[in-house]
């Protein structure tokens, strides 16, 4: 059974909602500095450039605001191809692959860096793999010495850079592409009904109706209004449709049910209408349509 965790009004579990066979690397790529494209910096000039920026503030620590957007765009995409090279078994998630990691001793070698170095740049290393969470490219547990699931180029999105790919099918906005987002909010739906179930709701799904909520559960004179999302990371970050958002402000019985992880170990979390408008913010994204 997923674990549950009831967040209405934590601080560490923000919604953002908008309106809303292993094949081992080459050793010259190991080792040497990548670039994606003639006209753009190399890895080490972005690392030694954020170094340098974030002395320059007296930090100890480099962020990612460090960096500017084509850097950081950059680095990105160089991480990714990176994290795609150390692939090794398949993963649980459709075409996807385990990742062997090591960002951190790549940009080592990559930037000559000392140990002072490598330490400043944690945490920008944390900030490059929750980016890439976000934008349903990877998928990372928390902490350290975890399993990397790792998205396969051709789920992507078209062009050079790492774009956030949004996808908008009959049931809504996602991250990623259209197929593992059928997988993850299928999983979702199952998680939430389960779980209701257990606590002697009874559910009616509703989603294909467009109230701007999936699922009715009444129970006795009770009844909850469950919009229900599905993330493949671990950070409950979705989308919401304009009518899902408008409902949430208007309907005293919505709630939001978040299943993150849900291809691995799927866990949910709840969050009251209030909490998740005040949280909300409008989001500009590319549109990939199916």
């Amino acid at each position: 059974m997923p674990s549950t965790q009831v967040g209405q009004n934590s601080a560490d579990d923000p919604v953002s909602a908008t309106a809303l066979s292993t094949e081992p690397l080459p050793s010259a790529a190991r080792e040497a500095p990548h670039t994606w494209h003639s006209s753009q910096v190399t890895l080490a000039e972005i690392l030694r450039g954020a170094l340098a920026r974030a002395t320059a503030d007296g930090l100890l620590g480099v962020k990612r605001r460090h960096l500017t957007e084509p850097e950081l765009d950059a680095l990105l995409h160089y991480c990714l191809d990176f994290l795609w090279e150390q692939r090794t078994e398949p993963s649980p998630i459709n075409g996807w692959r385990y990742s062997a990691g090591g960002i951190r001793p790549w940009w080592e070698r990559a930037a000559d860096l000392d140990e002072r170095e490598a330490l400043s740049l944690r945490p920008l290393r944390t900030e490059v793999y929750d980016l890439l969470e976000e934008r349903g490219l990877i998928v990372k547990g928390p902490g350290n010495n975890v399993p990397i699931h790792v998205a396969p180029p051709e789920q992507r999105g078209a062009g050079t850079q790492v774009v956030e790919v949004i996808s908008v099918t009959t049931k809504g906005a996602g991250f990623g592409d259209p197929v593992t987002n059928a997988a993850v909010e299928k999983v979702a739906m199952e998680v939430v009904t389960r779980e209701y179930i257990e606590r002697s709701w009874a559910p009616h799904d509703v989603s294909a109706l467009k109230v701007g909520w999936d699922i009715t559960m009444r129970r006795g004179a009770e009844e909850l209004h469950l919009e229900v999302k599905g993330v493949s990371g671990s950070k409950p970050v979705v989308l919401l449709t304009r009518n899902e958002h408008a409902t949430a402000g208007s309907d005293p019985l919505w709630r939001l049910a978040v299943v993150t992880q849900a291809l691995t170990s799927p866990t949910l979390r709840e969050y009251e209408a209030e909490y998740v408008v005040s949280t909300s913010a409008p989001h500009v994204f590319r549109v990939q349509l199916s």
